[in-house]
């Protein structure tokens, strides 16, 4: 039986001594419906983009475990440009600590594009290494870029895998 530890807002498995959370906003969520708990933890950028309205707003950096499983997203406050070979995917470019740009496919839809399961783990624990993620999006202004910094990641990370997401 695993016993559930409440830090801030956020239901994590185990014991976190002190953690820093910096300035991630977690919560836990019981659907109603379901009854299923989703726990989720959310960053903001460190500056804003310019959102469907020309305006300048704070993109979202967001983990996720609830019933679809575990992922990781950015919520962008643009219309998200979809790749023309693949309607549900946007090519993101992305570095971590100024390392080389990595390009790949992430899921997208209007607003959000991110990674599930196993892969959306892989990058967490990447993130939790670092010290800052910068993120490209292609969207309706012609793609934006968008960096925030990751204190508190490393000292959530381990609880935040181990989650018990629905798949």
């Amino acid at each position: 039986m695993k016993k559930w530890m409440l830090v801030g807002a956020f239901a994590l498995t185990g014991t976190i001594a002190h953690a820093d959370t910096g300035r991630w906003t977690t919560r836990e969520t019981k659907s109603e419906l379901y009854g299923s708990v989703e726990y989720s933890a959310s960053l903001p950028s460190e500056k804003p983009v310019l959102n469907a309205l020309n305006q300048p707003q704070l993109a979202a950096l967001t983990l996720v475990c609830g019933r679809d499983g575990f992922s990781i997203a950015v919520v962008w406050p643009d219309i998200i440009e979809k790749d023309y070979s693949n309607s549900n995917a946007t090519m993101v470019e992305w570095s971590i600590d100024g390392s080389k740009v990595k390009k790949n496919l992430w899921v997208a839809n209007v607003q959000t594009t991110g990674l599930y399961g196993r892969a959306a783990k892989s990058l967490v624990r990447k993130l939790a290494a670092g010290k800052r993620f910068l993120i490209y999006i292609p969207d309706y202004h012609g793609g934006q870029e968008a960096a925030f910094q990751l204190a508190g990641l490393a000292d959530i990370q381990s609880a935040v895998l181990a989650m018990p997401c629905s798949q």
